[in-house]
């Protein structure tokens, strides 16, 4: 990983994995901070790896298996890799054909004809993470000024405070939604919380689908109210809380959860 070349799918893998050497992995940190591309991709990659040893351990195989199933990965992408410079360009798992080959490949035959009722569920999930995750460019985020005590000593527990209709239809035009399927499919939802210091700046503000059926506002819920607990007992400061819930609210949420799925 050189110059502005995105993580390439094998080096992904190896981070997640722990494997990268302490160069590769303060390299890789350091990009991801400042690539949505390749933030996506490695989120992606986390939960990917998650999910197939979860399925291993639904088949009855044992837990080294799944271990297994990474390296052959890793090999793979390895192998994948010589001829690719360019790094990702993309999202690993939803721009090429390697997932198939990542549960069909590493695992034989047999475990992949069980695996067959978890494929369905996995493709259909890795949707949800675009559709979950505003456009950093139209919503970056907008904080007012205000301190910690401001914070907590506030007695309004609204998440989402009504937003005017006037500012609903900018952001919806923001990202071109029409009239006739705003209100049906979508609802402006706050990328920084009020509760965390956020504003009502259209660049804090995007369409959430109602149609996202795991990363959704529930969830989103599910962290602020989380983050707002961290931030008064004093255990992460509210500036990290705003930049973690802006920079990538699903990855904040797998982060302070620790998971890699809504709890």
């Amino acid at each position: 990983m050189t110059g502005d070349r995105h993580i390439s799918q094998f080096e992904l893998v190896r981070f997640v994995d722990g494997e990268a050497s302490a160069e590769e992995q303060a390299r890789i940190a350091s990009h991801l901070e400042m690539c949505d591309v390749c933030r996506e991709a490695f989120t992606e990659t986390r939960w990917a790896s998650e999910e197939l040893k979860v399925a291993y351990e639904s088949i009855d195989r044992q837990p080294q298996d799944a271990d297994g199933a990474r390296s052959l990965l890793r090999s793979q992408l390895a192998h994948e890799g010589q001829g690719d410079s360019s790094g990702l360009g993309a999202s690993a798992f939803t721009r090429t054909k390697l997932w198939p080959r990542y549960l069909y490949g590493a695992i034989g035959i047999a475990a992949a004809a069980a695996l067959l009722f978890f494929v369905p569920a996995i493709r259909s999930s890795l949707p949800d993470l675009s559709a979950s995750l505003p456009n950093r460019g139209l919503t970056p985020g907008m904080t007012r000024p205000v301190d910690v005590e401001q914070v907590c000593s506030a007695e309004d527990d609204d998440l989402d405070p009504e937003v005017s209709p006037s500012t609903q239809q900018t952001v919806f035009q923001e990202y071109g939604i029409s009239r006739d399927n705003s209100a049906r499919d979508f609802q402006v939802d706050y990328l920084i919380s009020p509760q965390l210091g956020g504003t009502d700046d259209v660049r804090n503000l995007w369409p959430q689908s109602y149609k996202v059926t795991v990363w959704n506002a529930r969830a989103k819920d599910q962290l602020e109210r989380h983050l707002y607990q961290l931030v008064c007992e004093k255990k992460i400061s509210l500036a990290d809380a705003q930049h973690d819930i802006a920079t990538n609210w699903i990855a904040a949420y797998q982060k302070y959860f620790h998971t890699s799925r809504p709890v």
